[in-house]
């Protein structure tokens, strides 16, 4: 769930990264990166079961 800019620039560009790591110290234990397209979604049902 997301708006003002970042709805914005994925309406411009669906290409999304998400990048999740645990760091302690300066050191990366480990690092998980996904990559892929968004899809937005306007459909009343399909933002409130997200929202849930």
């Amino acid at each position: 769930m997301t708006g003002g800019k970042k709805l914005e620039n994925v309406r411009r560009n669906p290409r999304v990264a998400v990048s999740i790591e645990d760091a302690r110290g300066g050191d990366v234990k480990w690092n998980v990166t996904l990559l892929g397209r968004a899809t937005v979604h306007e459909d009343p049902g399909r933002i409130d079961w997200a929202s849930e």
